[in-house]
């Protein structure tokens, strides 16, 4: 049988119970305050019209340890979103935070997406599992997965991450993903090392390695960089790497940056995500901003502006930039 028999018996496995486990969520629970969210966006495509989108949304606490959280998207591909988040226990993971999301688009081609996350911890180590599932272009969900896009079109993902404790200063984290598409697969390993005030008060060295590869080709990469944790601030980090692969036999290096954190500023919240990478699998340049005002007022501000230039092996270029406003209602 091919593989794209196995991915669509898969996927009609898999969207059923997405929807069954947001409806049982659902039944028997009662609103408790819930917020008020608006939000309007628009973006450009290079290549394509600029389009305008709005979105209404609710997020409420509910009776239990239950939330629930949605959208109804409008704009050039309208649709709606849903989330639901509870609490379980299971086993030798004790208390489990488990997390659905379900997601349709009706413009052209109908769309719909659904992801499962389950956290919990077995003994000193959190461990996170991540299931998701989609019909088309991962793009077209990007308020709902926030996971980077690596394949086009139909595709299922999963993922393992497990993080602890090795001694008294290091803490280790580990990533195992695996993606899978009509005509290609996707895979991702990723060791991530810090050392709590390995350098100083407030300064964590960090080191990585990580494996990428679409189908044979494979793209290792090594880098370092450090986190800085002022006390009662958010943290920032800095990190750079090398990515090596073969082509006909003759090794290749490039550069990889990032840059993330987040600061107070007489406005609000500033936080802010860079990021750069350009090797044989994809040459990426994802940038974003987001300002959070007003969080001790009666309506919480955030506007945002988000960038991106990709060139993915298995993807169409894609350079584009959207601007957001959002405001929230407790």
């Amino acid at each position: 049988m091919s593989r794209g028999s196995h991915l669509g018996r898969y996927e009609f496995r898999v969207f059923p119970t997405l929807v069954v486990l947001s409806s049982l969520l659902w039944t028997g629970v009662a609103w408790s305050q819930p917020a008020l969210r608006l939000q309007a966006s628009f973006g450009s495509e290079l290549e394509q019209t600029s389009s305008l989108a709005a979105s209404i949304g609710f997020d409420g606490a509910f009776a239990g340890p239950i939330r629930l959280a949605g959208d109804v998207v409008l704009g050039a591909d309208p649709g709606a979103d849903l989330r639901a988040r509870g609490t379980i226990t299971f086993g030798p993971l004790g208390l489990v935070l488990v997390e659905t999301l379900a997601g349709v688009r009706i413009a052209g081609d109908p769309s719909v997406a659904g992801s499962l996350r389950a956290q919990g911890n077995l003994g000193p180590i959190a461990a996170q599992l991540f299931l998701s599932a989609r019909t088309s272009d991962q793009t077209r969900f990007t308020a709902l997965l926030d996971e980077p896009p690596s394949l086009s079109g139909r595709a299922w993902g999963a993922s393992l991450r497990l993080s602890g404790r090795i001694s008294g200063t290091w803490i280790a984290e580990a990533l195992v993903e695996q993606q899978r598409s009509t005509d290609a697969r996707f895979f991702r390993a990723h060791v991530d090392g810090r050392a709590r005030r390995g350098v100083s008060e407030g300064i964590d060295p960090v080191m990585y390695a990580r494996l990428s590869a679409i189908d044979a080709l494979q793209v290792w990469g090594v880098g370092g960089g450090v986190i800085l944790t002022e006390r009662r601030s958010p943290e920032v980090s800095f990190r750079a790497g090398v990515e090596a692969w073969l082509d006909d036999a003759s090794l290749q290096l490039a550069p990889a940056l990032s840059v993330t954190g987040a600061r107070s500023i007489a406005p609000g919240l500033l936080s802010w995500n860079l990021s750069y990478q350009a090797h044989a699998l994809e040459n990426e340049f994802v940038g974003g901003m987001r300002l959070r005002m007003g969080a001790s007022e009666a309506v919480v501000w955030t506007v945002g502006v988000d960038g991106h230039a990709r060139n993915l092996r298995v993807m169409e270029p894609a350079i584009g930039v959207r601007v957001s406003i959002e405001a929230e209602v407790p």
